[in-house]
């Protein structure tokens, strides 16, 4: 049989047959997809996750990490696009199974220990390192979303000219992959184990796929849309028709929806990560929530976004506008936050693939579709993880993308139509919902004020224009530069962005504060008689100050590695005989301490200073070593980075100790008990685990019982045995579980 005669072939199998043969069709091409998009999203954090000790932790990882994710996506679709455009009808499954077969040749995925970031190009590394490691099976399974649907599109199933069931279930099964790392996968398996049973399912997935080619070939599809009496001409001119390429405005309109919301994606995981940590959970839900929103808006036929989802979606930006500006601290708030952030950009996402699903071609443009999709997946991602970090020194691409969403709500046919009269109610109740939790905030008058004013303002102007939509979201977006001209008059006296995140240098009182987010990395009071004098976490009273005098306490030259580099505050202990080695992986950092303007540690300090702008634990792999005192003080968020805190980590720092030297680790955060942590990482080493509690900070001292100094000794009296716990699991290279420790799970 030719390939044309494939094409137009007739079933002739019975009625009875036909539907026995589609149900069970149906299930392999479902099973499939659902497959390979849960292989797809699974490896994601995965193969992240083993890149963290490499990169010191940034959540910026993640987003250049999602840029791979959306280029390699777009590889796909454009892969299954040219294929269905140009490779015969009876050779096209084979082709591209073979192609998935060939991502065999590197799996399991790894990331070899000797491949090493370059300082100042870690975005490019990643990008380079992802596609080495990975990027033959990604982008295989990124082509199978469409190839599936245009070859299921090929069969006699009743569905085969509507197949994009077929992308909800991709969805359905990418979001049981996302949510099963952080919570069924990396808790309880190692990276070693995880990727060799990704293997397996990939091995699997290649099986799925032979037998939904086999099912292809075996229910052909009756391509003739006229009837047997229609001319041959007729036929062909029809065909012609529904098969002509979208124009360029409805591709445009395409990328558009598409863009927005993948870009808000990575704002929200950047603008959520700064205060928490870089890790998979925090990343896999706003990616869960984005893929959620495709799975509604695609799963049955739609003719745009509900005027009510709209207008409530406009009003969720509204709440998000009000918390832009404002510095939230405590935990009950900083849950609010991420509520009213992540609730936001859930909203905003599904209302604009709803006007993206009510813009579906025909089946015959499926794959111009998808690939347009892709390419405007890619857009957002190179926007925010790329571009943004360069033109901005804040993360000003999240109100701007929110500014876009409300001219997207002005554009389409929802801000024209009356809205259902029944919501006001709800808008109402969550308005008094709101000004309550106002009436709850711990900040100054103004700032209760402007979220007072917002609350009242937006709802009561929500409430107002149910017959004028336009009014509404014109409101929204005329707030949000007025809210980011507040947010940017705050007093600063430097602002920088780097790979890291963003960094600030604030003034209070005569102090200056380095922050990043809502976290303060060092101060300083300018104040002649006492700015040399050690302040916030590393006062004399606190656990790294007691320690440092202690090691100082007699004239013997001391030698000091401090991993985080902050304001340099601990320069301050030492002395002309001593040496201190600081490591700090973000250049942006030491530019700051180095200005005499901003901070003086390092200028003042009598000891001698060396500074590497590494991550801590390759440069002490690499040091001289024979150190009295390691402490780390390094932060990605508001947490230590968890590959500073392995077994292999520990065995790096014990290993450059001199015979009595000490391990000083700092880990005070808001969100995570990490004492019973590194009490039993230290255990494996013999190494006793002391705490010390202040209401500044808290230190951890790790020492060997055996051969300890006599001045530590002494002071270990003051302080307690850290906690341990039974269930607290050995933290490794290959194994650790953040999540665990979060406080209150």
């Amino acid at each position: 049989m030719t390939d044309s005669l494939a094409e137009t072939s007739s079933d002739s199998s019975s009625g009875d047959h036909r539907s026995s043969g589609s149900r069970g069709l149906t299930v392999t091409f479902i099973a499939a997809t659902a497959l390979g998009s849960a292989l797809l999203f699974l490896v994601e954090p995965l193969i992240v996750r083993m890149m963290l000790p490499l990169l010191g932790g940034s959540p910026a990882i993640w987003n250049t990490a999602m840029v791979f994710f959306q280029g390699a996506l777009l590889t796909g679709y454009l892969m299954a696009h040219l294929a269905r455009r140009k490779l015969p009808w009876s050779s096209r499954p084979w082709v591209q199974i073979a192609f998935v077969a060939l991502g065999l040749l590197v799996l399991p995925v790894t990331i070899p220990n000797d491949w090493v970031a370059p300082i100042g190009d870690q975005a490019i590394w990643i990008l380079a390192a992802l596609t080495v490691a990975l990027g033959i099976p990604f982008v295989a399974l990124a082509m199978l979303g469409p190839t599936l649907q245009g070859w299921f599109a090929d069969t006699s199933d009743p569905r085969h000219d509507a197949p994009y069931f077929l992308y909800a279930a991709g969805n359905t099964g990418s979001i049981v992959g996302l949510l099963s790392y952080p919570l069924l996968v990396e808790p309880f398996i190692g990276l070693k184990t995880q990727s060799q049973l990704w293997a397996v399912g990939y091995g699997i997935l290649i099986v799925l796929l032979v037998a939904s080619a086999v099912l292809r070939m075996r229910h052909p599809a009756r391509h003739a849309s006229v009837t047997a009496s229609a001319s041959a001409s007729s036929a062909q001119d029809l065909n012609n028709a529904e098969s002509a390429p979208p124009s360029w405005r409805v591709r445009g309109t395409w990328l558009l929806l598409a863009a927005v919301p993948s870009g808000l994606l990575l704002a929200v995981t950047q603008h959520i990560s700064t205060d928490v940590a870089s890790i998979p959970l925090l990343w896999v839900i706003p990616l869960t929530i984005y893929l959620a929103t495709f799975v509604i808006a695609f799963s049955k036929p739609t003719d745009g976004c509900p005027p009510t989802l709209g207008r409530v979606a406009a009003l969720m930006v509204l709440f998000v506008v009000a918390l832009l500006p404002l510095t939230l601290t405590s935990s009950a708030w900083l849950i609010i936050g991420l509520v009213v952030n992540l609730g936001a950009f859930g909203l905003v996402a599904l209302a604009i693939h709803f006007e993206l699903a009510g813009h579906q071609p025909p089946a015959s443009q499926l794959t111009d579709y998808y690939l347009w999709i892709a390419v405007g997946g890619l857009v957002g991602g190179i926007g925010v993880a790329l571009v943004a970090p360069i033109i901005f020194n804040s993360v000003a691409e999240y109100p701007l993308l929110l500014a876009a969403a409300l001219g997207i709500f002005w554009w389409t046919p929802f801000a024209h139509k009356s809205a259902n009269r029944r919501y006001p109610k709800y808008v109402a109740g969550a308005t008094i919902l709101a000004v309550l939790l106002v009436g709850l905030f711990e900040g100054s008058g103004v700032s209760r004020f402007l979220l007072l004013a917002i609350a009242v303002g937006g709802s009561v102007t929500y409430l107002a224009s149910q017959s004028q939509p336009r009014v509404f979201i014109a409101t929204v977006a005329a707030i949000i530069p007025i809210v980011v001209m507040m947010a940017a008059s705050q007093p600063t006296l430097h602002q920088m962005r780097s790979f890291f995140g963003v960094l600030r240098v604030t003034e209070s009182d005569g102090t200056h504060n380095l922050e990043n987010g809502s976290t303060i990395h060092g101060s300083q009071q300018f104040d002649p008689a006492i700015s040399v004098e050690p302040t916030s976490y590393y006062k004399r009273d606190s656990g790294v100050g007691r320690i440092m005098q202690a090691l100082t306490a007699d004239a013997a030259p001391r030698r000091i590695a401090v991993v985080g580099l902050g304001a340099g505050t601990l320069a301050t202990y030492g002395r002309t005989s001593d040496y201190i080695e600081f490591f700090e992986i973000d250049q942006a950092v030491l530019d700051i301490a180095d200005n005499p303007d901003y901070f003086t540690y390092l200028s003042d300090t009598q000891a001698s200073v060396t500074t590497n702008i590494i991550d801590g634990r390759i440069g002490l792999s690499n040091s001289d070593g024979n150190f009295d005192l390691i402490v780390l003080d390094a932060f990605s968020s508001d947490a230590i980075p968890v590959h500073l805190l392995t077994r292999e980590a520990v065995g790096i720092y014990a290993d450059q100790l001199s015979p009595t030297g000490v391990i000083a680790v700092h880990i005070s955060n808001r969100h995570f008990d990490l004492e019973p942590v590194v009490s039993r990482v230290a255990s494996e080493f013999g190494l006793q685990s002391h705490v010390l509690r202040t209401a500044e900070s808290n230190w951890v001292l790790l020492s060997d019982p055996n051969n300890i100094g006599p001045s530590i000794a002494a002071e270990l009296v003051s302080w307690i045995e850290a906690r341990t716990s039974a269930k607290t699991p050995l933290w490794t290279d290959d194994y650790t579980n953040l999540l665990s420790t979060f406080i209150g799970f």
